[in-house]
């Protein structure tokens, strides 16, 4: 009986084996944001990072792990923070950045690409606000636009959540659109319901988390609906299943907690709590698989944990990580193999084991 059960636990048991960890050695130093997204055709990986107050696309593909870097530029300009999105083909590929003047003012910058990120465009700003926080942007093929979310501030309101947007093939973008605007407002996260064009929002007021959607494509806004006390929200969509996974914060504790809707944010489960941790560490569940999967694969940066959550009874298996503990993180994104996304999962892992970098590490999931 004693073998039987251990033959049993050994086939439901779920594994992560990790190849080697590697480093990009044109990337270093201190690295202050990393995000991805996955080409849909020819299962590559497209990284931005902002380092040293320059911005680089790393463009790597899954089977050979070969990688070419292009260095955004522009005259004067320290890069903040740079993220990246794409259209369903992959050919077309954007790079939004927020950087700083030699005035001290904080804008909005883009890039494209055309072929998949082989070739870009020159590097333009697009914004004069002087005041933006943080930015984000995604692409929504029903509508063919681009939307940047951001935060900045404003001199009545504190701090807005606010975006832009542009059709593709233009040049010209919207005037802002103000979502939220009140004292520590700071926007969070973005998800889209494809086949429906729907915009979920994700964003907080000092200590409390909220999710707003819009049906026209950001013209209208539903009164947004509690998700809960916290922080460093990340949505995900798993069918028309909204994922929030969160900090929670009472007291000295902190939690990474999790819960989901299955009314688009109307209503929501009761959270459940991933982990208990003494810190407040960055939640880094990006995934750059390019598709909702299920189970979802949501890593944790502080402490390089990787959980595969199963989207059905909400229930969760600790992976092992290929990074050491033992330092600081700043950042843990998760890429996936586009076609089968256990196949060729990497980790890309900003942190300082070995002096600022960034790391990287190929792996398999069974389950």
């Amino acid at each position: 009986m004693l073998r039987i059960t251990i033959f049993f636990l050994l086939l439901v048991l779920t594994l992560a084996q990790w190849g080697a960890v590697q480093n990009v050695p044109e990337l270093r130093g201190k690295i202050n944001s990393i995000a991805g997204f996955t080409e849909p055709a020819q299962d590559v990986h497209q990284v931005v990072v902002a380092v040293n107050g320059s911005a680089f696309h790393l463009r790597m593909t899954t089977q050979d792990l070969k990688y070419r870097i292009y260095n955004f530029t522009q005259p004067n300009v320290r890069f903040q923070s740079a993220k990246v999105a794409g259209t369903a083909s992959g050919q077309g590929l954007f790079v939004v950045m927020v950087g700083k003047g030699e005035t001290g003012a904080t804008d909005l910058h883009f890039a494209e690409s055309n072929d998949y990120g082989l070739r870009w465009k020159n590097t333009i700003q697009i914004t004069n606000l002087g005041n933006l926080l943080d930015a984000t942007m995604t692409y929504i093929d029903k509508s063919g636009r681009l939307f940047v979310f951001y935060t900045r501030t404003d001199v009545t309101n504190g701090q807005c959540a606010a975006f832009i947007t542009r059709p593709t093939g233009s040049i010209v973008w919207s005037q802002e659109r103000k979502i939220h605007c009140e004292g520590e407002t700071q926007f969070q996260a973005v998800e889209i319901l494809a086949n429906a064009g729907m915009i979920l929002v994700g964003y907080s007021v000092k200590d409390y988390i909220y999710l707003t959607t819009s049906n026209d494509l950001g013209v209208t806004w539903q009164p947004a609906r509690l998700i809960g006390e916290g922080g460093h929200l990340r949505l995900h969509l798993v069918g028309t299943r909204v994922f929030a996974v969160y900090h929670a914060h009472p007291v000295a504790l902190t939690m990474r907690v999790i819960r989901y809707s299955d009314t688009m944010g109307v209503s929501w489960s009761q959270r459940k709590v991933m982990e208990e941790v003494k810190f407040y560490s960055e939640l880094s569940t990006d995934l750059c698989v390019g598709v909702n999967t299920d189970p979802l694969l949501i890593a944790f940066s502080a402490n390089r944990a990787v959980d595969l959550v199963d989207t059905s009874d909400v229930t969760w298996t600790p992976l092992d990580s290929p990074f050491p503990l033992g330092s600081t993180t700043k950042g843990l994104v998760v890429c996936g193999d586009y076609n089968n996304f256990r196949r060729n999962v990497i980790l890309y892992l900003v942190e300082d084991i070995q002096g600022h970098g960034l790391f990287y590490s190929r792996g398999t999931i069974s389950h």
